[in-house]
């Protein structure tokens, strides 16, 4: 494959992806920080700010964790069931809770520690395929600030004067993917959800190590990305489909451009997939074999958004993409 890939960075480059971290994290404090000190004294900030049902529910992991749980149960139901979630991030959340006595203080501060993950690792991902130090930061910022026309739509809102009153989950799905889909959009990530800011840095590690493993035909580099690709399993199990699915067509383009089946390109997603498997299979058959598990799996279950919302949500990206790949 082409040798047009960095595999090496500065000091001062690595320095400056941190400094956007602590940029971010510092950013997206502000909404906590204004929850914590505006709330009444006679009332409690729960120290989220967003999609109280799932937060509660990583609430109720971590707190089970800090009581020194290792395999997770579902306490939204009463269906009797033994611990089957293994989730890393949650368990290192309990642990943390466990150690400065709050849960509060334990979410906030692996969120900021997963911004800065995050920060670090978009960075490398950016400059394994950008070749000059501007045009890496212009590639970082977009990533961390791109999102899809849900701003148009909102700025329509304005003025309408279609704000307030009671929010459905069908009110919701007709919303353009980028005002309420967390992990599709980086900056929101950081923002609401760290164990979905954790994920993405884990994805990224993935492809780039798979892609560097791949070119360079080092298995040592896809080792290490099957590795991180198992982690982010039993931290956001879905994610794991895009770095295989990543994986597996860059192979199968590189096979069409040579016209023949090559081996050697398609050992490393071959490998990439056997060493994530077996965490990708225990996650399945937890949420169908534990009867707690599959009660959460059927309370997630929700109806497809419609088409325009995908359109609004990432037009812009897919004709981007499209355009790239031709």
């Amino acid at each position: 494959m082409e040798n047009t890939m960095t595999t090496r960075l500065s000091r001062a480059e690595h320095l400056e992806a941190v400094a956007w971290g602590l940029i971010l994290a510092a950013i997206t404090s502000l909404p906590y920080l204004l929850g914590y000190l505006a709330t009444p004294p006679d009332r409690y900030f729960l120290g989220f700010v967003l999609n109280p049902g799932d937060q509660n529910t990583y609430f109720m992991w971590m707190n089970q964790a800090a009581s020194g749980d290792i395999l997770l149960r579902n306490l939204y139901t009463s269906i009797e069931h033994g611990g089957a979630m293994f989730n890393l991030f949650f368990l290192l959340g309990g642990a943390l809770a466990r150690l400065v006595g709050s849960l509060d203080l334990a979410y906030q501060t692996l969120r900021i520690l997963a911004v800065l993950l995050l920060s670090w690792s978009l960075w490398l991902f950016v400059a394994t395929f950008a070749g000059e130090r501007r045009q890496r930061r212009w590639l970082f910022l977009l990533c961390i600030l791109g999102a899809g026309l849900g701003w148009a739509w909102n700025v329509g809102r304005w003025f309408t004067g279609d704000y307030g009153g009671i929010v459905t989950d069908t009110d919701i799905l007709q919303r353009p993917f980028d005002l309420w889909v967390p992990e599709g959009y980086v900056f929101y990530s950081i923002l609401v959800m760290p164990h979905f800011t954790a994920a993405i840095a884990l994805l990224l590690l993935t492809v780039r190590w798979a892609a560097l493993g791949m070119r360079d035909d080092r298995i040592g580099l896809t080792i290490g990305a099957g590795i991180m690709c198992a982690a982010l399993s039993f931290v956001h199990p879905y994610d794991v489909l895009v770095a295989l699915a990543l994986s597996g067509s860059v192979a199968g383009l590189h096979s069409l451009r040579q016209w023949r089946l090559d081996l050697t390109v398609w050992r490393h997603p071959l490998l990439l997939a056997a060493i994530s498997a077996g965490p990708i299979l225990y996650n399945y058959w937890i949420l169908h074999a534990n009867p707690g598990m599959a009660a959460w799996l059927i309370q997630n279950k929700s109806v497809s958004p419609s088409p325009l919302s995908y359109l609004v949500g990432y037009g812009l990206l897919l004709l981007g993409a499209i355009a790239f790949l031709v």
